[in-house]
């Protein structure tokens, strides 16, 4: 099974292009920060996602959101401009989520205030969703 969830923030804007037959690709990378021998070390994933997910990427996604990807990994090689052979390996994302907390919370609680204050439900009870 080739599956990679990460979750961290985008580095920079997502640069969007399209393919001569006019499908959208977005590509990014994403800072993710780890643990290792008590100093925090940040893993920068290469990030590429297809078609409507790219739209998506290119109109929501912006340097500093926090997202969370789920996709493959795989290794790609490239001829560059010199004439060498290059290999890049990144992740293809199927599923691209979005933190709705804005990063200048902090807290990473936000405030409903605005909407009013909290009032208990006093409706049906029996009819529960299930997660």
């Amino acid at each position: 099974m080739n599956q990679v969830i990460c979750k961290g923030r985008l580095g920079r804007d997502p640069q969007i292009r399209t393919t001569s037959k006019g499908t959208a690709v977005a590509s990014f990378s994403v800072a993710c920060d780890r643990m290792y021998n008590d100093k925090k070390l940040t893993d920068w994933i290469n990030v590429v996602a297809w078609g409507k997910l790219a739209e998506a990427v290119g109109n929501l996604v912006r340097k500093g959101d926090e997202v969370l990807v789920q996709g493959r990994m795989g290794t790609r090689k490239y001829t560059a401009k010199d004439g060498s052979d290059r290999y890049i390996t990144e992740v293809t994302a199927e599923f691209i989520g979005k933190s709705i907390v804005p990063p200048a919370s902090g807290s990473g609680l936000s405030s409903f205030e605005q909407f009013g204050t909290a009032e208990p439900d006093t409706g049906n009870t029996s009819e529960q969703i299930p997660f």
